[in-house]
């Protein structure tokens, strides 16, 4: 489980029905359009499909009530996960969705793929208290990495010693 405070964690509403899934083809103007909403830089249709061809790096969707809210687009690397995008759209924020969408990555870890990372923008206070909130820790500083030249914060999130040692 992710060091999550139960205090302070905000769940879904139970009344709405929820699921993640991998993205359909029907998704990726939902994507998009999420995608926009939340980045400088979007990702274009074509990078999206040409990220999700890779068999390593899959496009997972939340989906609330029959419609797309949520994705995350991550990268399946020997030693650990990389979050490459993660989006809310705005109406369906605080609700607990991308902590969701965190931990269906963070459940891939094994002992092996010990560890969950991603860069998040120096600018983008919202991401880092979200990321600190789920006990993620940021390890170093990654100039110009984030798609708008700006400095990031390389975050990461490790499987406990003792299940990788198992």
């Amino acid at each position: 489980m992710l060091p999550l405070n139960p205090a302070t964690y905000v769940f879904p509403d139970q009344n709405m029905k929820t699921k993640i899934r991998h993205m359909l083809h029907p998704d990726i103007k939902f994507v998009l359009e999420i995608d926009s909403i939340c980045f400088n830089s979007p990702t274009s249709k074509e990078e999206l499909l040409e990220y999700v061809d890779t068999t390593n790096v899959p496009c997972k969707v939340l989906v609330v009530d029959d419609k797309v809210v949520a994705f995350h687009l991550y990268k399946m690397n020997p030693d650990g996960i990389d979050i490459l995008k993660l989006g809310v759209h705005p109406d369906f924020r605080r609700k607990g969705y991308a902590s969701r969408l965190i931990k269906e990555a963070y459940r891939k870890l094994t002992a092996k793929r010990s560890s969950l990372t991603c860069v998040v923008s120096e600018y983008s206070d919202e991401a880092i208290a979200f990321l600190r909130f789920l006990g993620f820790r940021a390890t170093c500083v990654c100039r110009k990495t984030c798609e708008d030249g700006s400095d990031g914060y390389n975050f990461s999130l490790v499987l406990p010693e003792s299940v990788t040692s198992q």
